[in-house]
């Protein structure tokens, strides 16, 4: 992390700490809402993400968007904190949490506060994995959710790391075929259709240049689906707001 963008958290943190003080047995409130807006204008703007040559890694290109820099510094730093009133204050009250319907501000609260909740953590791995000006003026955390990619979505993975060798067998010992940076691959099911619970998934790497396309065994904890959580945020009546955090296609 950048000192300037480290800078940035820090002030979001000492802004949040007084924002935590409110009446956590209560909805978030328009005095706790308006506070998490001036925090957003209050806190400085940070250092944009280095540009790789990787079309998948993580990048930012939302900070140029306007109020976009303090925005993911305010969420940022909520996430760090695990803030529910603070992260529910920069949600829109229309929220959408599925494609089952059950969405809303309320009903965000209650996912974070649930015991056993995931949302927290993958809230805590998406945030450094970019973020993207999408389509429409509004931004996507991963930023790689945002880009193009010609894999079948419910196959699709992103490799989540730099180097990341690509065994010929699942195990740690086994040649190494190629090292991959933030690339997308297809999971190849076995035969009866199941993907082994042992540590590796068999993968397909599609061509890319002059290199061809190549099969092996990446470890799970380097791979992530590309339709995991992500989360959606939309700049409304000049404030941006949460408007979708939600996993699957």
């Amino acid at each position: 992390m950048k000192l300037a963008h480290a800078k940035t958290i820090s002030a979001a943190a000492l802004v949040l700490v007084a924002l935590a003080a409110c009446n956590r047995s209560d909805p978030p409130s328009e005095e706790l809402k308006k506070g998490a807006e001036e925090l957003v204008d209050a806190v400085e703007t940070g250092s944009p993400m280095a540009q790789p040559e990787t079309a998948f890694a993580p990048q930012d290109t939302c900070s140029t968007l306007d109020g976009g820099a303090p925005f993911l510094a305010a969420l940022g730093a909520a996430v760090e904190m695990r803030d529910t009133d603070v992260l529910v204050a920069l949600a829109a009250n229309d929220v959408k949490l599925g494609f089952g319907g059950v969405d809303g501000a309320a009903n965000l609260r209650a996912s974070l506060d649930a015991e056993g909740s995931v949302l927290w953590d993958e809230l805590a791995e998406m945030m450094p994995m970019g973020c993207a000006a999408n389509d429409v003026g509004g931004m996507t955390i991963p930023y790689y959710f945002a880009q193009t990619s010609n894999l079948d979505p419910f196959e699709a993975m992103i490799v989540t790391g730099t180097e990341v060798p690509l065994r010929s067998a699942p195990e740690g010992d086994a040649p190494n075929i190629a090292n991959l940076s933030w690339r997308e691959v297809a999971v190849i099911p076995e035969a009866d259709g199941t993907t082994p619970d042992n540590g590796w998934v068999h993968v397909r790497v599609p061509a890319r240049g002059e290199t061809a396309e190549m099969t092996g065994y990446i470890r799970t904890s380097s791979l992530r689906s590309m339709i995991d959580y992500r989360l959606l945020a939309s700049s409304r009546n000049g404030r941006w707001r949460i408007t979708a955090l939600l996993a699957g296609d």
